[in-house]
């Protein structure tokens, strides 16, 4: 991951999304959004010091010690919690337990005697005495110094009783105590085995009789199974694309989008028990469901999970006899669902089986169902399609209550562009059409449309690509690659008909313009669009300058096509004719 920039010069430009590092900053968001740990998930650890028997090295002890637990960590705080001599644990965990408590039952410390622990009282400033500076001198000579804090790892904070451990057939000499801001006093009367009290300005230590605190019970050993079925509600109308499935004829078998129908899509596996009863007590109540409007989609699956077993899909729907739509859910399916999971609630966990999404008629989410939904579970909740937009969001909370300020909606173009990463370009527009006004807030939006525009101009479809780069364009008037695509499409496509000599210059003057006339793939559109508006000399002048910027930069292919481009011009002829 990188650092932070040092440079405030660079700030711009680690603002930038495609900079490396928002890059690295987005990489390491997606892994805690998908459950992993900043630690890099590793195990609690805990070393002993070996320097007692002569090794001056640490061993750990992480298991012989139970410490060893699968948590994400945070803090540790050590604590005489049962006051007997030895430092029991606390830990502050990012995930749960969030906190754990580890009973030190070593039982050889309060017979021993080899500690000691002391408490500070100030007389002046702060009673608690943080920041001062405590030296146990023992009989020996040696010094033991501890300093009080306040605050001890992340979030957190240990006991304000100092801990000595002092070894066997200790003796203490005296207690040193340098307070904050002034100078060091001398305490008598500590010996080791106790709890004493130093008070400023008292030079006897005040002993303390064993302090005692509220017994814990173990907690169990073993994770609690999670509830299932789980419902989560959409707390937005975040439109999900089209779901690609197949039927169990091969046929392609394409769920949501507009259809005008509330859709269950149930997700299956022929090894999965509760998706067989989830099955059949849908198909019991189909008649029901199908009456209140619900279109039902049960797609399997199986193969689609490595490692797993895969069953036949086809042979089991047919055995019970399923009255409502099935087939198989393809990867580009699971892709997507997890695409608008990220984008409705921002997990990236993997989706368990079986689960099913309520979709409304416009192919808007509802609800994501975790486990097994029941028939009467579906009927409540299809009544939310006709909500409007407050209540729909009042109704996903868990309680009721005022509302400070309601969220902004999700704005899905991350769903759009994975449309375009697997090259689904029909499928990216069909969602662009339905959720533009959502899309056009966002400020990759005019990328989006460049990609698109880019991908019809391919396909040989130059008035849907104009349209699109102009779609980006009153989003963002601004957008240097849509402003360079549109102006050169109409200076220079090989069908007249879709030529504009004064649009052509307008808009690459436009992009010449941001570009402060540096760019040199700007210059060759600019140039184009003067040939193709019969201005040949600035054309040609315009084409030498960015074939020398071209050259400067060493791109040969930019200079090559710059070239080309140059043989028309200083014939006084348009582009490619």
């Amino acid at each position: 991951m990188s650092s932070s920039p040092l440079d405030p010069t660079k700030i711009a430009e680690a603002n930038d999304r495609q900079s490396p590092y928002r890059k690295s900053i987005l990489g390491v968001d997606d892994l805690l959004d998908r459950g992993f740990s900043l630690s890099g998930h590793e195990r609690n650890v805990c070393f002993l010091n070996t320097a007692g028997s002569g090794g001056g090295r640490f061993a750990t002890v992480s298991a012989a010690s139970g410490f060893d637990f699968d948590d994400d960590a945070r803090a540790i705080v050590p604590v005489d919690w049962d006051g007997d001599g030895d430092l029991d644990t606390w830990t502050s965990n990012r995930t749960a337990p969030m906190l754990r408590f580890l009973k030190n039952t070593h039982s050889e410390s309060g017979a021993l005697k080899d500690w000691v622990q002391v408490r500070l009282e100030a007389t002046r400033g702060a009673r608690d005495g943080i920041g001062a500076r405590v030296t146990v001198v023992l009989a020996n000579g040696t010094e033991i110094v501890r300093v009080l804090k306040a605050g001890e790892g992340f979030l957190s904070q240990s006991s304000k009783w100092l801990h000595f451990g002092l070894g066997p057939e200790a003796a203490i000499r005296h207690v040193q105590v340098r307070w904050p801001g002034r100078s060091e006093e001398t305490f008598a009367g500590v010996s080791p085995g106790g709890h004493f009290v130093l008070k400023e300005g008292t030079p006897r230590a005040q002993p303390q009789p064993r302090r005692t605190a509220p017994a814990l019970a173990a907690g169990p050993a073993t994770v609690p199974e999670p509830a299932v079925p789980v419902t989560a509600y959409a707390g937005s109308r975040v439109a999900a694309p089209r779901l690609p499935g197949l039927g169990f004829d091969g046929k392609p078998l394409t769920v949501g989008g507009k259809s005008g129908q509330l859709t269950l899509v149930n997700l299956w596996a022929t090894w999965c028990l509760p998706c067989l009863g989830e099955l059949k007590d849908l198909a019991a109540h189909h008649d029901e469901l199908k009456k209140a409007g619900l279109r039902i989609v049960a797609l399997s699956v199986d193969g689609l999970t490595e490692g797993a077993a895969a069953g036949d899909p086809a042979a089991l729907a047919a055995k019970l006899k399923l009255p409502f739509e099935c087939g198989r859910a393809t990867p580009a399916l699971a892709r997507r669902v997890e695409k608008l999971r990220s984008t409705g609630w921002g997990i990236k966990w993997p989706l368990p089986v079986p689960a099913s999404l309520l979709l409304d008629g416009e192919g808007r989410l509802i609800a994501l169902y975790y486990g097994p939904v029941r028939a009467d579970r579906l009927l409540a909740d299809l009544p939310r399609a006709a909500l409007a937009p407050e209540g729909f969001h009042d109704a996903a909370m868990p309680f009721p209550g005022p509302w400070i300020e309601r969220p902004n909606r999700p704005v899905p173009l991350a769903i759009a562009l994975d449309l375009m990463d697997e090259g689904d370009l029909d499928g990216a527009r069909e969602f662009v059409s339905r959720v533009q006004p959502e899309l056009a807030k966002h400020p990759d939006f005019a990328t989006l449309m460049t990609w698109i525009g880019d991908g019809l101009i391919a396909r040989g479809e130059a008035k849907a690509a104009l349209e699109a780069f102009a779609t980006g364009l009153e989003a963002n008037a601004n957008s240097l690659p849509l402003l360079n695509n549109l102006a050169w499409q109409l200076a220079s496509h090989p069908d007249e008909k879709f030529r504009d000599a004064a649009e052509a210059v307008r808009w690459a003057e436009k992009a010449a313009g941001l570009t402060q006339k540096t760019d040199p793939s700007v210059l060759d559109t600019l140039a184009a669009a003067y040939a193709q508006a019969g201005r040949f000399p600035d054309a040609v002048a315009t084409a030498e300058r960015a074939l020398a910027l071209a050259k400067t930069g060493r791109n040969q292919a930019l200079a090559d096509g710059i070239l080309k481009g140059l043989s028309f011009y200083r014939k006084g002829r348009a582009y490619g004719r």
